[in-house]
């Protein structure tokens, strides 16, 4: 029903359907639940319990592999709609759905994709997040990820996928040095 509706309105629709399921998993579960990281398991190896230091800010394991996986993930993802014929529809599709449709691309089917890409990615950064935030409820992602992930892309302009990954960058290191 919003598929022809301005982008907007269709970024507010989903975090308010996300609203709703958050508390609706919030009157299922009732309790969090607590992820303990590999750097307590890695302890035994190493009396720190740390990585290394950066600028006197310990780096924790999960943090260390928080940053390879994105770099990974960023590079793929920079790959994937640079290199392949459906990044380029789904480039096609956002920025002009009539005139894709009109070169025989399928505009429904294109944007079912970055659905699933959204779904993967979302899920990797929650498998990721879970030992960083633990304990973990209902919404845990909502007020640490989700918005400073609008913010981050707001800040390095929605249409520029390099933008977002630096705004992301920035911002996180800000977070992290002003906590």
């Amino acid at each position: 029903p919003l598929f022809d509706r301005p982008k907007v309105m269709l970024t507010v629709a989903t975090v308010g359907v996300l609203l709703v399921l958050i508390a609706l998993e919030t009157l299922a579960v009732k309790r969090g639940y607590d992820f303990p990281g590999f750097s307590t398991r890695i302890h035994a190896l190493n009396k720190h319990g740390y990585l290394f230091k950066l600028f006197g800010y310990r780096v924790l394991y999960e943090q260390a592999l928080c940053a390879v996986v994105l770099v990974v993930l960023a590079l793929a993802t920079v790959a994937f709609f640079k290199k392949t014929d459906t990044g380029t529809a789904i480039l096609a599709v956002s920025q002009e759905p009539v005139a894709a449709s009109t070169v025989g691309i399928s505009v429904d089917r294109i944007s079912f994709i970055p659905w699933g890409i959204a779904g993967f990615l979302g899920s990797v950064a929650g498998v990721l997040l879970a030992p960083i935030l633990s304990p973990v409820g209902p919404g845990f992602v909502t007020g640490t990820a989700l918005f400073t992930g609008f913010t981050a892309a707001v800040l390095g302009g929605i249409t520029s996928l390099q933008g977002v990954f630096v705004g992301g960058l920035l911002i996180g290191v800000l977070e992290k040095f002003t906590n």
